[in-house]
């Protein structure tokens, strides 16, 4: 198991600010240079196995690079909501995911159900304090 030393944590940070910081002087967008000083951290990280985030604002982004470039990763802990589009993306990049906390979530019903239809590695799923939602039809 890979330990992250605090250290580590502290220098993606400064690499976001320095992003943010030279993107005052850049004509590019804002938005795109922001992606790319933080997937540069991601790229970095080749034996990253577990992520612990508040929540992640462009999942297909996030987790397209950790599926390219972390192959021992195994274990991601969020508290945001995770919808269909969430779940989906996690199928889609992380299908080999074995540990996978939504604990204090907004848990859509359907994204549970792909969930665990689409992740058959998965041996750990905390769902513990979550809003489960569940949407009726009309």
């Amino acid at each position: 198991s890979l330990i992250v030393p605090l250290n580590v944590e502290l220098t993606i940070t400064t690499v976001f600010i320095a992003g943010a910081t030279a993107q005052t002087t850049c004509s590019a967008g804002l938005e795109q240079n922001k992606k790319d000083w933080n997937m540069q951290g991601i790229r970095a990280w080749k034996d990253l196995e577990s992520l612990t985030m508040p929540g992640i604002a462009n999942p297909p982004y996030l987790m397209e690079e950790i599926s390219k470039n972390c192959k021992n990763f195994r274990e991601l802990k969020i508290m945001g909501p995770c919808d269909k589009f969430f779940a989906s993306t996690l199928a889609t990049f992380l299908p080999t995911l074995k540990v996978l906390s939504l604990r204090c979530s907004m848990l859509y019903k359907e994204a549970l159900i792909i969930v665990l239809d689409s992740l058959p590695h998965l041996e750990v799923l905390n769902i513990s304090h979550c809003l489960l939602i569940e949407v009726l039809p009309p």
